[in-house]
This record gives C-alpha cells, sequence and structure tokens, in this order.
C-alpha cells in the first residue's frame, strides 16, 4: 500500500544520505603527521587531484598540508610552484603512497 511505499522511500533516502556523507572519508589521504606550526590538525586531501605538501621556512618550522586548499602547486614529479613568485627552500610535494614512504 501507500505506507510502505512511503516508508521504503525515507529508508532508501536516509541510507543514500548516509552512504554520501561517508563517501569523502574513503575518497580523502590525511597529509598530516602531527608536527609543525598546527600540531593535531589534519587535513584532509582529494585523492585524484590534491597533493600533500610539506614546506620547511627558514626558522625550519615545517607545514603540512593539502595543495589545492592552501593554493600550492605540485606536479606528478613532485617538483613544485609556490603561489608566490619564488619557490622556498625545502617545498615538498607527494601523492598516495609516496606520502607513505617520505613518513608524511
Amino acid at each position: 500500500d501507500v505506507l510502505s511505499v512511503s516508508c521504503a522511500y525515507r529508508a532508501m533516502r536516509l541510507f543514500v544520505l548516509i552512504a554520501l556523507a561517508l563517501l569523502p572519508a574513503t575518497l580523502s589521504m590525511d597529509c598530516y603527521s602531527g608536527k609543525g606550526d598546527n600540531p593535531g590538525i589534519r587535513h584532509g586531501c582529494d585523492i585524484d587531484y590534491d597533493f600533500c605538501y610539506t614546506l620547511e621556512y627558514e626558522d625550519d618550522t615545517p607545514r603540512r598540508g593539502c595543495s589545492l586548499y592552501d593554493q600550492i602547486y605540485c606536479t606528478e614529479e613532485g617538483v613544485t610552484k609556490y603561489r608566490f613568485a619564488s619557490s622556498p627552500a625545502n617545498l615538498t610535494c607527494c601523492r598516495g603512497e609516496l606520502c607513505n614512504n617520505q613518513g608524511l
């Protein structure tokens, strides 16, 4: 009857909403190891389009994050172009397994 169809529709809609809520967690990677200027902050980066970067300033303070979020342009080779004119020292990028190998 109409009531059971309505109930099934609501249940299906709820399931879809829960699945969509969980989706970003499966398609992101954590780029933060808990060191640097904001200990404990974790960045979820888009695993398909984003790179994890590590940037060490002149005072040796490492900063880690997602390249898209922080507008740091990385290439597949790990060579990087910073958002400002010159590229700072000790800027590295990685993606996926490469990040794990670097211990990021």
